[in-house]
C-alpha cells in the first residue's frame, strides 16, 4: 500500500509514524531506517495481535475497505480472499493484501471484515 508519511516520533529507538493513503489515515510502528516527512513509501502491514473472531475481528457493516485510528487502535476493513485451516485470513483493502492470523473464526467467512488491532508494523517494500 502506498502510503504518505505525515508524522515521525522517536522514542526509546521505536520509530512510530503517522501517515494517510487512499484508504484513510493511522498510526503504526516503522520497521527499517528513519522514514521522511512528507515522503510516499510503499509499505506492508505486519499485524502481530492475538486476533480472535468476535473479538478483534468480526464481520462489518461498513460499506468499503478502509484503514483508520479509533480510540487509539489501529482498524482496517479489507474484503475476505482466502481462510486457511490454519487461521490465516487473506483479506485485501485497495490493491494491498494483508494476512492476519486470526483464532475461533468461522469455515466460511466472506465479504467484508473489520480487525482492531494495537501492535501493528508497517516496513517498506523499497519499490
Amino acid at each position: 500500500m502506498k502510503i504518505k508519511v505525515e508524522k515521525v516520533s522517536l522514542d526509546d529507538n521505536v520509530i512510530r509514524v503517522d501517515f494517510s493513503s487512499d484508504y484513510g489515515r493511522s498510526s503504526a510502528l516503522w520497521v527499517g531506517e528513519m522514514p521522511t516527512l512528507g515522503t510516499f513509501y510503499d509499505v506492508e502491514f505486519d499485524i502481530d495481535d492475538d486476533l480472535v473472531w468476535g473479538e478483534s475481528i468480526f464481520t462489518t457493516k461498513r460499506d468499503r475497505t478502509m484503514i483508520a485510528l479509533e480510540k487509539g487502535a489501529f482498524v482496517v476493513v479489507g474484503k475476505v480472499i482466502r481462510f486457511e485451516e490454519d487461521g490465516c485470513l487473506s483479506i485485501v483493502v485497495g490493491e494491498s493484501v494483508v494476512l492476519l492470523d486470526v483464532a475461533d473464526a468461522p469455515e466460511n467467512i466472506s465479504g467484508l471484515i473489520e480487525c482492531h488491532a494495537s501492535d501493528v508494523k508497517v516496513y517498506s517494500t523499497n519499490l
